[in-house]
């Protein structure tokens, strides 16, 4: 085979590799900018009131995906970053609502607080919940408010509140209370 053809095979190999890797890395460049974009937008609602909260912990999780899967291969790796930062909102925003939320105990701010609480225990290694302190703190917190909201006897499980009372005994089981 002639040299000068040998040499053209080559390189337009090497110019395909370069290609696909350069265009690999575009992909991933692009995909982790949205991922910080959309973590940005996603906390900056959890400073607000109830519909802000509400509004930014659902953007998590759909950053997140379910969390009874591992994320996707693609978003793997800005979760693991991510994720802790997320994780230690959500504790503050818990704590918040718990002891100085105002109307925390109106039905959409007790929802925001089951679907936190659900997701921060639930999801501890990704958002690297694991700070024994931290988590007697949000143990403390829930007894607290379940002291002042104790439901009459007949408390209807549908209710907001009585999905919140129902699950207070699991959440402090897995908070090591």
């Amino acid at each position: 085979m002639d040299p000068a053809v040998v040499a053209a095979l080559i390189t337009a190999g090497v110019a395909v590799v370069a290609a696909l890797a350069s265009a690999y890395l575009a992909v991933w460049g692009t995909i982790r900018q949205h991922a910080v974009d959309l973590v940005v937008a996603a906390l900056s609602h959890m400073g607000g009131g109830t519909q802000e909260r509400s509004a930014g912990v659902a953007a998590l999780m759909a950053m997140r995906g379910p969390i009874d899967r591992e994320p996707s291969r693609v978003d793997r790796g800005g979760w693991t970053i991510y994720g802790p930062a997320i994780g230690q909102q959500l504790y503050r925003q818990l704590i918040y609502v718990l002891n100085l939320g105002r109307g925390n105990d109106a039905a959409h701010e007790i929802e925001n607080i089951i679907a936190m609480t659900d997701w921060l225990l639930g999801d501890k290694a990704r958002l690297g919940f694991t700070d024994p302190g931290q988590m007697h703190r949000l143990a403390v917190s829930i007894k607290a408010y379940k002291g002042n909201r104790e439901a009459p006897a007949r408390e209807p499980q549908d209710t907001s509140l009585g999905q919140l009372l129902s699950r207070v005994n699991d959440w402090l089981r897995d908070l090591g209370e």
